[in-house]
This record gives structure tokens, sequence and C-alpha cells, in this order.
């Protein structure tokens, strides 16, 4: 595949081989059927699925290197303040009423410690500020992005 990035130029991209060994023994071949067959294909869905999962990480951390847009946070928990780093470093789009639309692609164990930190942004009129800040920066950006769209008929 072959695109243009924003300000890195043109890419090729190569095809990335997924597959998983798939081994049936014979003497299971009677009794591969109904719940047997089907707890089989669920087992290899499964492995499938997390092969899927760790080229789509490694593709992420693969282009956050290359854009500077990665957070190492050398093992500290995530606080308030890091969140806030996280937000500043991508780029947020808004919705018709200027409300941030933003996704974060996180581990479920990661939810608590999220949760915490956005709180602790919400407590600490510090951070506060900065969030506000980060949000009207950002959205000038979207506007300014949206403004230099071309529309085509």
């Amino acid at each position: 595949m072959r695109f243009e990035q924003v300000e890195f130029g043109k890419k090729t991209q190569e095809a990335q081989e997924c597959s998983i060994p798939v081994e049936i023994r014979f003497a299971e071949v009677p009794t591969l059927i109904g719940e047997v067959l089907d707890k089989k294909l669920r087992s290899l869905a499964d492995q499938l699925g997390a092969h899927k999962m760790r080229a789509l990480f490694a593709r992420i951390e693969e282009c956050t290197d290359q854009t500077g847009q990665k957070l190492d946070a050398k093992g500290a928990p995530i606080d308030g303040r890091m969140l806030l780093d996280i937000m500043e470093m991508g780029e947020v789009g808004f919705d018709r009423f200027g409300r941030p639309t933003t996704s974060f692609v996180i581990h479920p164990n990661m939810a608590p410690a999220l949760k915490r930190a956005s709180e602790e942004v919400e407590n600490d009129p510090e951070l506060k500020r900065r969030l506000e800040a980060i949000n009207d920066r950002q959205r000038q950006q979207w506007l300014d992005r949206e403004n230099r769209r071309k529309l085509v008929d």
C-alpha cells in the first residue's frame, strides 16, 4: 500500500501476514462435532484475535514513535498531569456543538487509573485551567483545519 502521510511524505506499507497454526489430530476427528468443534473454533478465533490485536498495537507504536506522539511513563502510574500531556499531544475533533470528540484506546485494566486521573484534573484548579487551555487551543486548531478544507461538488 502506498500513501502520503501529512508531514512525513510518501509511505509504503507492506501487507502483514496473519496466521495461526491449526492442528487436528486424527484421533479427534470422529468427535470433532457439536460442542467440541465449537470449543476448538472459539479457541482458534481467540488466538487469531490476540494475534491481530498485537499487530494493531505494534502498528500504533510504530506510528506514535514516528510522529512523536508517544509518552513513556517509565512505569509511573497515570495521574492528572500525565493525562493532560497525553491530551495535548493528539489532534482532537469537535462536534457541531464544540464538544471534543476524543476517544482513547486503553486496556480495560487501565480504566480505574484513568478515572482517578480524570477526577484529579476535575478537582485540581490548576489542572482544570490547563485542561480548559488545551481544549481552547485544540478547538482553535480544529476550526483552522475546518476552514482550510476544500469542499468538492
